[in-house]
């Protein structure tokens, strides 16, 4: 969304409404929220995938939103009425603030009046209810799909089926505990590095709103600008350019870890983003002024 004087809004990158050092419950799921549906909005793939979704009738809408929120997704809706591609974002979190059609990709998210954002986010979290990290024994039936064969390993979306034998009687709690432990340091899949457990966890997630917003005022205007503006919106932009353009690429990286675009190759299905995308405003006004003059 632009002013009317034809700059970007400021809602594009000042998003400083998100960040606090101490966020309630509320706050940080809002946040996270805002982080996918801000990122979602840099994908050209998945800005084509939302439109497809605006474009289908009404059936197949309601059809996609309620299988998305009753359970994943593991053999599609049919080709005939939903693009592949969508069937895979049923594990991204926050999908349906994507598949949002009055507002997704046009409006920024704090140009979203905040009632909508709110009554989308409890829809999401109605329908996909923080569980624990580990389940065990809640299903009533193993499909044949969860059971990962000899030597291999059975991943859905960001969930890995696994088949544990403890023996009770090979040692006290801690050394069971502590066998487990080993198992998952040396077991994590690559495509989901170790989330930051500390205090400063908070700033981390927070650092992807931050290089966001970094990125896009280097879209928008030269270094020398874009510390100016920053500086009023009190966004933490580094005071070398070479530092601010490696924030840049960092959001290229994040985009693609956002939306699981290794795993989904890995698994052999249909990637959301294509494999070589850059964010939307990926280019910065200083090359585009320097290509004008060659």
């Amino acid at each position: 969304m632009k002013s009317t004087s034809g700059k970007p809004s400021d809602k594009e990158w000042d998003f400083s409404p998100l960040l606090r050092k101490i966020l309630t419950t509320e706050q940080r799921v809002q946040q996270h929220a805002a982080i996918y549906y801000e990122y979602a909005r840099e994908s050209g793939s998945l800005r084509k995938l939302a439109a497809k979704y605006s474009r289908l009738p009404e059936d197949a809408k309601s059809e996609v939103d309620e299988r998305f929120s009753l359970t994943p997704l593991h053999g599609g809706l049919g080709p005939r009425r939903v693009p592949p591609a969508l069937v895979q974002l049923d594990v991204i979190p926050f999908w349906n603030c994507i598949l949002w059609p009055e507002f997704f990709p046009d409006t920024p998210w704090l140009d979203i009046p905040q009632g909508e954002r709110r009554k989308r986010i409890e829809r999401y979290m109605v329908a996909n209810p923080s569980g624990p990290i580990i389940e065990i024994n809640k299903l009533d039936e193993l499909n044949g799909w969860r059971l990962p064969k000899l030597g291999q390993r059975s991943i859905s979306g960001t969930v890995e089926y696994l088949v544990v034998a403890v023996n009770w009687a090979g040692g006290n709690d801690s050394d069971i505990a502590a066998a487990f432990a080993d198992f998952l340091r040396k077991s994590r899949p690559k495509d989901f590095p170790e989330l930051r457990g500390d205090a400063s966890r908070g700033n981390v997630t927070a650092a992807f709103l931050t290089r966001l917003a970094v990125m896009r005022l280097l879209n928008s205007y030269n270094f020398r600008d874009a510390t100016i503006i920053a500086d009023t919106l009190r966004i933490k932009i580094p005071i070398y350019q070479s530092d601010a353009l490696k924030m840049r690429q960092r959001v290229r990286a994040d985009l693609h870890r956002l939306f699981l675009s290794e795993t989904f190759r890995q698994l052999k299905k249909v990637a959301l983003l294509t494999a070589a995308e850059l964010p939307i405003h990926y280019d910065t006004a200083t090359a585009r002024k320097h290509r004008s003059r060659i």
